[in-house]
């Protein structure tokens, strides 16, 4: 699913930050008249995953979106480890290995 959200430029970073922060499994790509060094930095700091400034190409607007898309699609099909414990308070169970753990004790 996409979405797209519009900042007015007196929302500022602030408001860019706790989308990103919010939404941390969307991916964003920053629109913007800014174009100094300062401000591209600062937009990629705060969470957005590419920075555009104005005046663009939409050739190379097109390039962007897709290199995004491309790099959630991979991050997609990597299967996470699965990692297979059990937890109860303070003793933990790691089937794969067979360990017990529980306050600086190990039983296998």
């Amino acid at each position: 699913m996409s979405w797209i959200f519009v900042f007015r430029s007196s929302m500022g970073l602030k408001s860019v930050a706790a989308y990103a922060r919010a939404l941390r499994t969307r991916r964003f790509l920053m629109l913007t008249a800014r174009a100094s060094e300062l401000d591209r930095v600062l937009g990629l700091e705060t969470g957005a995953d590419d920075y555009l400034a104005k005046p663009f190409s939409v050739v190379e607007f097109a390039a962007r979106v897709k290199a995004i898309l491309r790099r959630v699609e991979q991050l997609a099909r990597r299967s996470p480890v699965q990692l297979r414990s059990l937890r109860a308070g303070d003793l933990e169970i790691d089937l794969d290995r067979r360990i017990a753990r529980a306050r600086d004790r190990c039983w296998n």
